[in-house]
């Protein structure tokens, strides 16, 4: 269900005690930010709004996964994630994962890998995601260095 008062540049959806979805995009990029659990439910809110935001404003060229707010997620939210995904590598669409915590940073890895897309990276930081974005030649790769835990300051 869509929140009403919601900007033409953005769309949110929520569901009750589940998590939530929000689209928002500027230029060439489609931000997409999850919250919660993703389940069967959530995955395909995100794949009901990715479909309306293409109809309404075209394909995105990258695409920027924050899933920094998951805390969990199930095999069923995972399968339409891979969905979502398969529809967006067949159209050679470039796209960034960012989890800070490494069981959500695998649920992006076994997206990823089950595609077999190589124009995906899971990432631990956004400054990550956006380096890996702005390496279009998918020959060289972005500077992405895992830097120590995200978590620990200091």
């Amino acid at each position: 269900m869509w929140r009403g008062g919601q900007s033409a540049a953005t769309f949110v959806a929520t569901l009750r005690r589940v998590g939530e979805v929000n689209l928002s995009g500027a230029g060439s990029r489609l931000t997409i930010v999850m919250r919660g659990k993703i389940d069967q439910r959530l995955g395909t809110e995100l794949r009901r709004s990715f479909e309306t935001w293409i109809e309404q404003r075209g394909a995105p060229t990258e695409v920027l996964v924050d899933l920094r707010e998951v805390d969990d997620y199930d095999i069923l939210g995972r399968a339409e994630l891979v969905t979502l995904h398969g529809k967006l590598a067949k159209v050679g669409r470039r796209c960034a994962y960012v989890a800070e915590h490494a069981r959500i940073r695998g649920l992006a890895l076994l997206t990823i890998g089950e595609i077999g897309d190589r124009g995906s990276r899971a990432v631990a930081t956004l400054e990550q995601g956006d380096a890996w974005l702005r390496a279009r030649d998918q020959v060289t790769e972005a500077s992405i260095e895992q830097r120590g835990d995200p978590r620990r300051r200091g």
